[in-house]
């Protein structure tokens, strides 16, 4: 005959001890060591990760470096090679290289990718120097949206014309003296006065002045905000051969007025 359930005093069934035991080891049992099994499959396949990412297949021997044209190439796949030292091609930070490569000032743009096995490829889109521009009683070369880029040589002084008047925190503005500048230089280049010019000074937007030479003398020509090759021309043929003279120019809207040195 099947045995009958025990029941407790206040009615309720009873379960035996064997039983709570067989439920442990048919139940809960199988699930811990389940558990335990996928705990050491994970763990061995990250350990074996680790040492595949970290071997020597994926070391980086083959970085190639793209437009580069007035940085060393050398000098840019030093700076991946410093980020990239107790590395692999495989765990590479590839955001961290980009953002030490932006942080030259004649790289614009990085983009930086993987080709595995070994690996790293570089594409860089350099500033291109616009105008040589004197800062705090220095010479550098200066891109189109003002960005101080490297400094300039004595020879490279001597052989450009220098943009005056920038500020050394006012970025805005600078951006603004830069297009006008790159509007008066292709205007005088454009009706060949460029060669008599030596610097433009545009501490004022609203008052451009041009530094041009005449009897080994330098004399300021103050012009209007437009034709600026027509007010620069009419105020050489007043100048010609009288650069001793003459300490200034103002030139605009083809009225001139000369104001001479102190004798």
């Amino acid at each position: 005959m099947p045995k009958r359930k025990r029941k407790s005093a206040n009615g309720n069934v009873r379960v035996s001890s064997s039983r709570k035991t067989g439920l442990f080891f048919s139940t809960i049992m199988p699930l811990i060591l389940t558990g335990l099994i996928l705990f050491c499959l994970g763990f061995l396949t990250m350990m074996a990760y680790r040492n595949l990412t970290a071997s020597s297949f994926f070391e980086a021997k083959d970085i190639q470096i793209i437009g580069a044209e007035q940085l060393s190439v050398s000098d840019v796949e030093r700076i991946v090679r410093t980020e990239m030292i107790g590395k692999t091609v495989w765990n590479a930070n590839l955001d961290l290289i980009k953002q030490q490569l932006e942080k030259e000032p004649m790289i614009k743009s990085a983009i930086v990718s993987r080709k595995l096995p070994d690996g790293i490829t570089v594409r860089i889109t350099e500033r291109k120097p616009k105008f040589i521009a004197r800062i705090a009683e220095s010479y550098f070369w200066i891109d189109e949206e003002a960005r101080i880029l490297k400094k300039a040589t004595d020879d490279q002084v001597k052989e450009n014309v220098i943009l005056l008047g920038l500020e050394e925190r006012d970025g805005d503005k600078n951006k603004q003296r830069v297009t006008l500048a790159d509007k008066m230089y292709a205007e005088f280049s454009q009706v060949g006065l460029l060669n008599r010019i030596r610097a433009f000074n545009l501490s004022n937007l609203y008052e451009p002045k041009v530094i041009v030479e005449d009897s080994g003398e330098a004399v300021t020509v103050i012009l209007a905000r437009e034709n600026f090759g027509y007010s620069l021309r009419k105020a050489l043929e007043v100048l010609d051969g009288r650069g001793q003279e003459i300490e200034s120019i103002i030139s605009q809207g083809g009225y001139l007025i000369v104001r001479f040195k102190k004798v």
